[in-house]
This record gives C-alpha cells, structure tokens and sequence, in this order.
C-alpha cells in the first residue's frame, strides 16, 4: 500500500568488504512505484512498465563493511521478492536459500511456475540441492511410488529452468522410533530412485547418522545432538551434519563419482 516501508541492513561483522545488491520487485497490477534508498548512492524509483506484470531488478554496490537500504511504495502495491547480497570481486560459494518450514515437494510443485523460472534462469545456478522427507514422512498413508514421481516432477521442472546446473537430492535425516525410522528408510529409497532416474547425485542423511535408530543414539550422545521431539537436530547437531555432506561432496567432486 501506499506509504508502506521496510529496511534491510547487514551488520559490519557479517558483510566486511564491497558487496552488489540487487533487489528483485513486481508490481502485480501493472502500475505503481517503489522508492529504494541505498545506504550508499542515490535514491532510485522503480516504476511499473504499462500492461506487465513481471519482475523488475534493481542494483547497487557498496564498500561495506555493512550496508544496507529501505523502500517504500509510493503508489500501488509492490511484492518484493528478496535481495541477494554477493562479496564484490571475492572467491567463494554463493548460496540461495528457498527453505521453508513444513514444506513438501508437492508445495515447491505449486509454486507459480513463469515466477519460479525466471528467478532460477536469471541465477544461473551451478548446483541445485533438494532436502525433502521428513515432512512426508509425518502423512500416514504415503505413497512410495508417488513420492519418487514428485520428485523426478520436480528434477524436469528445474532441469528445464537450469539446463547447467547439476543436482544432488538429499535423503531424510532419520526419525525417532523403529515404525518411523523404518518409513524414513523407504522414503530415502523412493528418493535415490528418483536421483537415478533424473541422473541426480543421492546422499542419505539417515545412513550419515548411522541408519535406522540412529536420531536415538545422536539424542543419547554427550553433549546431545538432536532435540527431543525425535525429528530435528540440536544445533550442534546439524553442524555436524554438515560438516559430513560437505566432506562427501567435496570427496565426490575430487574423485569425480557421485556421492552416497
């Protein structure tokens, strides 16, 4: 609405040198502006192009450290679809981050597919890593087959948006309880069915834990490592987790195979 602001700001400790921006906007009636102040350089207005309703980019460089900017819609409604932060002129890996709580696959299909292919067309990602299971895990009559058939949905709909990128589908931590981790473990199946059918890296973070009834014995370990709800990691947890998938993939890309 008109008036409405936000700020982003990315602390001295975190963003430490010159970094690009770049804010993605659309103006889904087709009209409006939107007012974006950069902590550094001028104020710049992003109009609405008559009769389109698609995404609009706007970008800036700062010296850091920190930095950060506000908007503030002038006119019409504007949807802001996030910001990417990127080191100026530094070596690294760059990680774009679409989690969300509960998530499904079957959620990622229903997303709105021209928005989705044009973000991911205009990335140019290297590397796509899909984590799914432990919420499919919790439906009570889940089938096998239709898992793996969302997920080979899925792989086609990224492949077509990213032909370059390669892609690595990670199995389900395991899950409290021999019923549950039994599941998981069928899940995991499901899952490396379809990396292979899709010709996609697999790498299972139940069998990294130690296979069925292992979040038991990582819910045991001193100091512990997953929580007690039986499904998530302690913080600690995860890092170690991590730090498992990384030493693989980097093993992989040494090698040259596939991974887990």
């Amino acid at each position: 609405r008109r008036g409405a602001s936000a700020a982003v700001h990315a602390k001295p400790g975190v963003l430490l040198g010159a970094a690009r921006w770049e804010l993605t906007v659309r103006f889904p009636r087709g009209r409006g502006a939107l007012r974006v102040v950069p902590s550094e350089g001028d104020p710049v207005v992003i109009a609405a192009r008559p009769g389109s309703d698609g995404f609009q980019h706007v970008s800036w460089v700062t010296r850091g450290p920190g930095g950060g900017f506000s908007v503030e819609a002038t006119d019409e409604a504007a949807e802001l679809f996030g910001v990417v932060v990127e080191s100026e002129g530094a070596p690294g890996v760059v990680l774009d981050v679409l989690g969300l709580n509960g998530a499904r696959v079957v959620h990622a299909l229903g997303w709105d597919d021209a928005a989705w292919r044009a973000c991911m067309q205009r990335r140019q990602h290297d590397l796509v890593v899909l984590a799914y299971g432990t919420n499919e895990a919790g439906i009570r009559e889940l089938s096998m087959e239709g898992h793996t058939a969302e997920l080979v949905r899925l792989v086609d709909r990224i492949r077509a948006a990213s032909p370059q990128a390669d892609c690595l589908i990670i199995g389900a931590m395991d899950r409290g309880g021999v019923t549950m981790s039994e599941k998981v473990e069928r899940l995991n199946g499901a899952q490396e069915a379809a990396a292979k059918a899709r010709g996609c890296a697999f790498w299972s973070a139940q069998r990294a834990m130690g296979g069925k009834g292992s979040m038991q014995k990582w819910l045991d370990a001193e100091p512990p490592m997953a929580m007690g709800d039986h499904v998530h990691l302690h913080v600690r947890g995860y890092r170690r987790l991590g730090s498992m998938l990384s030493r693989d993939i980097l093993r992989a890309y040494d090698d040259g195979s596939h991974g887990r």
